[in-house]
């Protein structure tokens, strides 16, 4: 079986999204955010986000 999984960086940087099955009936939506990540700039809170993913 393939999954495929496409992410996007949403709300000016502070969470991410996660899109698994694409267009199919299957398709799931988890979104992803950093506790705080408002203190920090987009771009640290996104890097935090795939670490925290790819983990």
């Amino acid at each position: 079986m393939t999954v495929t999984t496409q992410y996007r960086v949403i709300a000016g940087g502070s969470a991410l999204e996660e899109r698994m099955f694409p267009n199919t009936p299957k398709e799931m939506v988890p979104l992803h955010h950093e506790k705080d990540s408002a203190r920090r700039s987009p771009r640290a809170g996104f890097q935090a986000l795939l670490l925290k993913i790819l983990d």
